[in-house]
């Protein structure tokens, strides 16, 4: 004797078969509209995170506060540390290695227009790649990835052909820099006690600031901190040797790429 379970199924199988090809269809097509309706909820309305991970969430804004300072007066803060951190360079050389003088020792002897005019060129070669790399761009996303790039790249090269071809200075001034040191260590400290300060200062300017190409703008960021420590040698130093300029000038003013690429990013990222 079949029980209650068995009469049913059989009941079901029974309706199956009377029914028409085309109503069977109409089963499983509404079937299917009841799954896809199922899985494109679960894609709109995702499912809540665990509580765990919304408690390291709370955590880390916790831990990361806004800063109370806007971005722009951070830059602007950076752009007036430029000039101080030049002057503080040249004064601390004079601390450093007494008998130095605060600008160069040919300057008067120096023709006015040559001197103004390749003057003009590392400021503009400095300021052009400061830009570049502070600039906050439409979004907040600052320049574009290749602009930067390129400020990182051609910064010391620019440097160097500005710096090492017809060099200005006299046979007096040249002879006082070798005296101090032939290889130019002294203008070597100096770039790196100038590029330390501006590199700190475009750092925190852009601080958890920038969410793209953040190694692209820590390179352009060091590369304008180097080319500022090398307007600042140009002030000072008289040498015109081509070893002194690349050792002494040109390569600290090429570090601070390098060290603004692996220091900041970090400090970048929001």
């Amino acid at each position: 004797m079949l029980s209650d379970a068995e009469r049913l199924a059989r009941i079901v199988e029974q309706e199956l078969q009377r029914m028409s090809k085309r109503n069977r269809s109409a089963c499983v097509l509404r079937e299917i509209e009841a799954l896809a309706a199922a899985e494109a909820a679960a894609v709109i309305v995702p499912a809540a995170p665990p509580a765990e991970l919304a408690s390291r969430v709370r955590a880390a804004v916790v831990q990361s506060p806004a800063p109370r300072s806007t971005v722009r007066k951070r830059v602007t803060f950076a752009l007036v540390a430029i000039p101080a951190a030049i002057l503080a360079g040249l004064l601390g050389s004079q601390v450093a290695f007494p008998g130095r003088s605060l600008l160069r020792i040919d300057f008067s002897a120096l023709p006015e227009g040559a001197f103004a005019e390749r003057f003009l060129v590392l400021l503009l070669l400095a300021g052009v790649a400061t830009g570049i790399a502070l600039f906050p761009g439409r979004r907040g996303l600052g320049s574009k990835v290749g602009l930067l790039a390129i400020a990182a790249v051609l910064a010391t090269p620019l440097y160097t052909l500005a710096t090492n071809v017809a060099p200005l200075g006299t046979a007096l001034g040249d002879a006082t820099a070798r005296v101090l040191h032939p290889l130019g260590l002294p203008c070597a400290l100096v770039a790196f006690a100038v590029g330390v300060i501006l590199l700190a200062a475009f750092g925190l300017a852009l601080r958890r600031a920038v969410p793209a190409a953040t190694v692209n703008r820590a390179a352009a960021l060091g590369a304008a901190a180097g080319a500022w420590a090398g307007v600042a040698l140009f002030l000072q130093c008289p040498a015109k040797t081509t070893l002194h300029l690349l050792v002494g000038h040109s390569l600290p003013v090429a570090t601070f790429a390098v060290l603004g690429a692996v220091v900041l990013p970090r400090l970048l990222r929001p």
